[in-house]
Order: structure tokens, then sequence, then C-alpha cells
């Protein structure tokens, strides 16, 4: 048998040892994937030891095609480690870890983190930076359900998706606000009136449409009165006015804007959905706010 692989020509040889690896991978076709190719390795390192019975140029072609298989194998197996683990991971971390992590819920995530942010922002004094962040949440917000219509969820991660989204509601365009405008205005009876109502009214309106949602309510075309995410736009274009009256005068004209916010939350009259251009106007709308109040940031704090 020897003096015959001794006489044999290269490609011979070679497949020999590529037909050893095939025999290799097959020999145990229960085993994961991974441990059959461990087994390959093992098997082809058998076939190295004959190797060294051949003479010559034959002996070092054989075993270098030997390695060049077991690299090979190597590197398959780190790839099928590397594509078991992407595919699984999704199913790791919602067995691992409360709650749902698809786009859609990431983008919700961001932006109660960006609404956090803002309310740091105001509480320090940076009330142009935490009107930024004010309308990065409403951003986030605005195509979080976009993203959500494209994905294929079960059941469960479309009431997660929806309880998530009105959690991060109560946050980003209920709580931040209100910290907006008490860190910006010296507080009066007529504000904290109109904070309170503000919030109240707030969260009276997502229970309410929260309670509709689970009951099954077609709420397709139209809201129900002023929707909560539109606090997003209202208080960056309200706040344009501050420059141009007095500080007391400033402070008034928020807490009576509160109030009104406030009743609109809960007035029972058709408000309609954005859809087509709306998701062109508003993102720009967003933009040129996003721009101005940062420069008038950079410029009040003499950076520009």
């Amino acid at each position: 048998m020897i003096m015959g692989l001794q006489c044999m020509p290269t490609h011979s040889l070679q497949t020999i040892f590529y037909g050893a690896l095939g025999s290799a991978l097959r020999f145990a076709p229960d085993c994961p994937p991974t441990k059959r190719l461990k087994g390959g390795s093992e098997y082809l390192a058998h076939f190295f030891i004959l190797s060294v019975t051949l003479n010559g140029e034959h002996r070092k072609r054989s075993v270098a095609g030997i390695f060049e298989c077991l690299f090979l194998i190597d590197q398959m197996t780190g790839c099928i480690k590397v594509i078991h683990t992407m595919a699984n991971m999704k199913d790791y971390v919602n067995k691992q870890i409360l709650g749902v992590y698809d786009p859609a819920c990431l983008l919700s995530l961001l932006g109660v983190f960006a609404a956090v942010v803002a309310m740091i922002l105001a509480l320090q004094g940076t009330i142009e930076l935490a009107l930024v962040g004010l309308m990065l949440a409403g951003l986030a917000d605005l195509f979080d359900g976009v993203v959500a219509r494209r994905l294929q969820r079960s059941d469960f991660e479309k009431e997660f998706g929806v309880q998530l989204d009105t959690t991060v509601d109560g946050v980003a365009f209920i709580a931040t606000p209100a910290v907006i405008g008490l860190s910006s205005i010296t507080v009066s009876w007529l504000a904290v009136i109109g904070v309170v109502g503000f919030v109240m009214a707030g969260v009276v309106r997502l229970a309410h449409f929260n309670t509709l949602s689970i009951r099954g309510a077609d709420q397709s075309t139209h809201y129900r009165g002023l929707p909560v995410t539109y606090t997003a736009l209202i208080f960056p274009l309200l706040f344009l006015l501050r420059d141009s009256v007095t500080a007391e005068n400033f402070s008034l004209l928020l807490g009576f804007s509160f109030v009104v916010i406030a009743l609109l939350f809960v007035i029972n009259v058709p408000v309609r959905k954005p859809r087509g251009a709306f998701y062109i106007i508003l993102p720009i709308l967003a933009v040129g706010l996003i721009y101005y109040w940062v420069g008038h940031y950079l410029q009040s704090s003499g950076i520009t």
C-alpha cells in the first residue's frame, strides 16, 4: 500500500486528502457541525502519520495538503460558531433578559434616552440643548411606528411595542416638557397649576388610548384630541418667544400654554395622523429648529 502511494501523482494524493475530509465530515451526521469538524481534524491527523512514510516531493506535498485542510477546518469551525451565535442571539436575549429588543423598540429606547438627557440639561439650565433633546425624542417616536410596521413580529412583541411606546411617551413628552418649563421660568402658582394639569391630562390620555388599544378599537386614521408627541414641536416653537418678551410675561405665557395643552389632550376632537408628506415636513421642521437652538446655544455660550 505504501509503495502504491509513493507512485501516485500529486493530484491523486490531493484527491485522497479531500476525499478523507469529506468522509470525516460525514462520518457522524447526528453530531453538531463543530464536533464533526473537530472529528475531521482528528481523522486527517491519521493521514499525517501515513504521509511520513512517503518519499521526497510526495511527502512534502502531502504534508502541506494536510495542514491546509486542517487550517480550513479550523476556519470553518470558527465561522460556524459565529453564525450560530448570531442566529441565536435574539432568542438568547429574549430568554435571558426581559423585554423585546427589535429595531422599533430600540428606536423607542433611543427616544427615551434623548428625553432623559434633555431633562438633565434643563435642570442644569441649558434650555436650548434640552429642547434639542426633546425634538430628537420626537423624531424617534415619529419613525418607530414606521419601522415596527415593516417587521414580522409575534403578538407578544407587538403588544410589548405598544406598551413600551406609551411608557416612553409619558417620559419624553409629558415629564420632559414639564421639567424644561419649570427650569426655564420663575415658578409661580399659575405655572405650578399649569404643569400639574398638563401632567395629569397627559397620563389620562395615555391610559385612555392604551385601553382602546387593548380592546382593539380602530385608531388607524385619526387621533382623538392632541397627541402628547406634538409637544416635541410645540415647546421648541413656543420658546422662540422667550427672547421677545420679558421673563415675567414669558412665565405667564408658558403657564397658560400648559393649561391649554392639557385641555387639548383630553378634548374629544379628531386630529388626523401624520402620513405621506408629513413624514417629510415634520422632520424638516424639526431639523430646522434643532439647527436654530444649537446655534442659539453656541452663540449665548460665546463659542461662536
